[in-house]
């Protein structure tokens, strides 16, 4: 199994339970699931076992659009954070700022 995902309707709107691994094309599963669920939505992701850049794009979205991520694993909050921040200056020895290693500057 990749994925699962269980849609709960509930008196005021719908919980999808998502299991398994979101990842790659499969994921897009879980943003058309979110696109016809009924308002609010809320997405539980006590069994997420993993989640790979497209997945992590597709639950960063659904939280935007107002979707309340519960039981967010410890590793896709991770990923969800990361993809908010913008790399820091790092520091050489003489202290001077550098940009991120990979990263253009502006």
């Amino acid at each position: 199994m990749t994925i699962r995902i269980s849609e709960i309707e509930e008196g005021n709107g719908t919980t999808l339970k998502v299991d398994g691994r979101l990842v790659g094309e499969v994921a897009d599963a879980l943003a058309r699931a979110c696109a016809t669920a009924r308002r609010p939505l809320t997405l539980d992701l006590s069994d997420l076992l993993f989640a790979d850049a497209r997945g992590a794009e597709i639950l960063r979205a659904a939280g935007e659009r107002g979707a309340v991520l519960r039981n967010v694993p410890t590793y896709v909050a991770l990923l969800l954070e990361h993809a908010r921040i913008v790399p820091e200056p790092t520091r050489t020895l003489s202290g001077a700022a550098q940009p991120a290693a990979g990263k253009p500057t502006d």
